[in-house]
């Protein structure tokens, strides 16, 4: 395939074209997508992952193949749409709030005596606020005002980590002796060997089944080792930003940043906190000797603001399962609740509003 189609949409797999989409003979119907540039895998699904598709991801961030691959567009789409959204929900909880407070010397809770009024009015009076957070926080994580900075390493910072432009000529041990003496140590065979450096000096980094990593100097002056020792990755801090160091510490759990909700992000790792303008923090991998993620100050109340509100991923409930599972249904169901009345109630005045307009038109007729 030389063009992108549904299932690969985006611009992450533009430099892997032209792809070998290849149809397995097996019950799944899985379908594999090969890059002609790597070799890798950088797709795979089955038939019930595209049917799960098309009723959750695809309609969600509306990943139709034709407006995916124009960004620009699809961005504005999504942006526009979710602001469209939250003004809808803002207006809606002002009526329902004013209509409450002139009708509340009633008995009845909702002054609506049409079933449908009252139940949008009912389900928008209790899920209301968590429908517009839900759309708000969606619409910030599109970044509209480009005003959250990326929490991944600029150019410069990375080759001030690497401490310039990683050379090859510093690997004085051949790659094939190094995958020998790593698979030895490591008592398993090597499945990736990747070449590093960190402040000049060169590494190899193995990987291993099960994300296990073994790193091993490139120079071959000492054995293979499990993490690059803490005053490396201190000096290669401070290369990278000059300002105080605030905090250092291992951490052995995820904290309120750094985590996922499977528990396959990778521990320990270092934070450090630099005592600079932005407020910098920095997670950084000992095993692989990677910056694996970075907040400021905006990021870390982006954060909350998005994934918190979004995904209720508080720590207090967010690894307490079943417990986080059953707050986001009810909440959901609330939302959908909302929004199905909502568009029932459009309907029925599209309905009204079609016939009024073809009113004047057929008695016109009928007095002919």
């Amino acid at each position: 395939m030389t063009e992108l189609d549904q299932w690969t949409p985006s611009g992450e797999y533009v430099p892997h074209l032209p792809m070998y989409r290849i149809y397995l003979n097996d019950v799944q119907h899985t379908v594999l997508y090969i890059s002609s540039a790597t070799g890798e895998i950088v797709q795979e699904l089955n038939a019930l992952d595209k049917f799960w598709a098309w009723l959750g991801p695809i309609p969600h961030w509306i990943y139709l193949r034709d407006l995916r691959v124009r960004n620009n567009v699809w961005r504005q789409v999504v942006i526009w749409s979710a602001a469209i959204g939250v003004v809808m929900c803002i207006a809606g909880m002002i009526q329902g709030k004013f209509t409450y407070k002139r009708k509340s010397g009633s008995r009845s809770f909702s002054p609506y005596n049409k079933r449908w009024f009252r139940w949008h009015h009912y389900t928008g009076f209790i899920f209301g606020i968590f429908v517009f957070t839900w759309i708000f926080s969606g619409l910030l994580s599109m970044n509209p005002l480009y005003y959250i900075p990326e929490r991944a390493l600029s150019g410069p910072e990375h080759l001030q980590w690497q401490g310039g432009a990683l050379d090859l000529r510093n690997f004085q041990m051949h790659p094939g002796r190094a995958a020998e003496l790593l698979s030895a140590y490591g008592h398993s065979p090597v499945k990736e060997l990747h070449m590093i450096q960190i402040q000049a000096r060169p590494y190899y980094l193995a990987y291993f089944t099960g994300d296990k990593t073994l790193l091993l100097a490139g120079d071959g002056a000492s054995e293979p080792m499990k993490s690059i020792p803490e005053d490396e990755l201190l000096s290669a801090v401070k290369r990278m930003n000059p300002s105080p160091i605030a905090e250092y510490r291992l951490l052995t759990d995820y904290d309120a940043y750094y985590y996922a909700k499977n528990r396959d992000k990778r521990l320990p790792v270092f934070r450090v906190k630099m005592d600079d303008a932005p407020g910098t923090w920095y997670y950084i991998d000992p095993q692989t000797g990677a910056v694996v993620d970075k907040y400021q100050s905006i990021n870390r109340l982006s954060r909350w603001v998005y994934h918190g509100l979004h995904s209720l991923d508080f720590p207090q409930i967010f690894f307490k399962r079943p417990l986080w599972d059953i707050i986001v249904i009810v909440l959901m169901t609330g939302g959908m609740s909302v929004s199905i009345t909502g568009v029932l109630l459009f309907l029925r005045w599209m309905k009204r509003k079609g016939t009024r307009a073809d009113f004047p038109k057929r008695s016109y007729q009928s007095r002919g």
